[in-house]
């Protein structure tokens, strides 16, 4: 125990030193670069380059300080090497340099990002290229990476527990990277396409039920801040080429749990970013019919005019990177069942899948059982409020999503279970997270259907439209329902 104390204090001490020399040489860097004639565009924000500015890492005195006690702790390490391969010690230095091969990394794709991103204005300004901060961070960072990649070569002799380690480091960053492809290549593509249709729509807000597709928006697009082509595309590559690097070092390492892991949360994710922007989609269509059946199709996908009715939201480039990614991760799995005899990665994609997708089926079936039993309502003059197209529209925008995906993927899952095979891992996951979460939002929305009843008998109404109760009504229904279907389910395969 003492022995692994000692080391982790070792490495710990290593990586502030040489992140604190990283950030000194960068100030210099940036000092040199402002010399030769670069500029910066704007102050940067960033905490990193911030801290990098203090003085603190201009006091000569105290970097000398540092790389005394970075060289130091460098021969402590290497007389410590001799004894590692007796106790395992190499796994504490896995650990810290796996995790020093992704935070550099991204940390030098994301200062390279800030300047390819704007990559066709920078030669139209006068002076010098407003690139000096970022060009410092690159090359101080990609330094301070070298390092590491110096002092082990990614433990090719490691034992299997430490390639383990480095491989979830590796599929850590990938699943970083996943974000960062998913929103640059949105980018790149709608960018594209704005430029073809020449109209780049405005920012607005959709109007109905909108907290979870805004804050998307927002996030996955800047409507007329979006990047310029050129600088979407190139930064489209590097992010690509930062991507393949990582998943080559992934691949050098074989471990069918980490493998079926990140099958489960990589398609996961990419099903919440087909998920959004599908419903996004399908919304955006349904309002083209009811409100702008005169307007062209693919400029109203673009963006709307009437933005009281309809919004504005650029979703074909992000919809377009999900399934692109989609097919990359489907190719992955492929290739991990030719080359390493790891079949069992395709069930854990269905599932990831699976789960984005049954949700909002859930939801939109939900829906059109309350806004059917809200019209029919409104009708006798039991519901005050009126069911409006849009309402019909936002709720098939989550069933269509819902039934192509959800419903077909755990059909594939409930398959495992036929016949003489006994129920798979990733289907008995499924239903053992469904039945008790559908069984909660059954019991919750009951009890506040029970509720608003209650309030209306006592002449004390929470909900004198009652067009909120009986969507409580319908939630109640629709997920007790699907939650005995599962519990029906578990039944059964408990007793194969």
């Amino acid at each position: 125990m003492g022995v692994a104390i000692r080391r982790l204090f070792y490495y710990f001490v290593e990586t502030l030193c040489l992140i604190f020399l990283v950030l000194a040489l960068q100030d210099r860097l940036h000092t040199w670069l402002l010399q030769a004639g670069l500029t910066d565009a704007t102050t940067s924000q960033d905490p990193l380059d911030l801290l990098s500015e203090l003085s603190i890492f201009t006091n000569l005195k105290v970097i000398l300080v540092v790389l005394l006690v970075f060289i130091v702790f460098w021969f402590l390490i290497r007389r410590d090497l001799a004894s590692i391969y007796a106790d395992d010690g190499y796994r504490i230095r896995t650990h810290f340099l796996s995790a020093i091969a992704v935070a550099f990394g991204l940390r030098i794709l994301y200062e390279v990002l800030l300047v390819v991103h704007s990559i066709d204005t920078l030669f139209s300004q006068s002076g010098g290229l407003p690139i000096a901060a970022q060009t410092a961070a690159v090359i101080a960072w990609a330094l301070g990476l070298a390092a590491a990649i110096l002092e082990w070569n990614f433990g090719e002799s490691f034992e299997k527990s430490n390639q383990t380690i480095m491989k979830f480091y590796a599929l850590l960053a990938q699943w970083i990277l996943l974000v960062v492809t998913f929103v640059t290549g949105g980018l790149a593509i709608q960018s594209y396409l704005q430029q073809a249709l020449s109209h780049i729509p405005p920012c607005a807000a959709i109007d109905i039920n909108s907290h979870i597709i805004t804050t998307i928006s927002s996030v996955a697009n800047d409507c007329a801040n979006t990047w310029s082509p050129i600088g979407a595309s190139v930064s489209l590559a590097f992010v690509l080429i930062t991507l393949i690097i990582y998943a080559y070092w992934e691949s050098r390492y074989t471990n069918s749990v980490l493998s079926n892991i990140d099958a489960f949360i990589g398609m996961g994710m990419i099903g919440v970013a087909l998920t959004l922007n599908t419903i996004v989609g399908v919304r955006l269509f349904v309002d083209w019919v009811f409100h702008q059946a005169q307007a062209i199709l693919p400029q109203s996908l673009l963006t709307t005019p009437d933005t009281t009715t309809a919004a504005s939201y650029a979703f074909i480039g992000p919809l377009v990177a999900s399934v692109c990614l989609l097919v990359y991760y489907g190719w992955r799995q492929l290739r991990r069942e030719v080359n390493y005899n790891e079949p069992e990665g395709w069930h854990y994609a269905q599932l990831g899948l699976s789960y984005p997708l049954a949700l909002v089926l859930f939801w939109g079936t939900s829906l059109l059982l309350g806004h059917l039993l809200a019209a029919v309502l409104n009708h006798f003059g039991f519901v005050a409020t009126p069911v409006t197209e849009i309402d019909w529209g936002f709720a098939l925008a989550r069933v269509v999503p819902g039934v192509f995906g959800g419903w077909f993927l755990w059909r594939q899952l409930e398959e495992l279970g036929r016949g003489d095979a006994s129920p798979h891992v990733a289907g008995r996951i499924y239903v053992w997270t469904y039945y008790p979460l559908l069984l909660l939002v059954a019991i919750v929305s009951s009890l506040l259907f029970i509720i608003q009843i209650v309030s209306d008998l006592v002449h004390m109404p929470l909900d004198p439209a009652h067009s909120f109760t009986v969507h409580l009504f319908a939630f109640a229904v629709i997920t007790g329902l699907a939650a005995y279907y599962y519990y029906t389910i578990r039944r059964l395969w408990r007793y194969e």
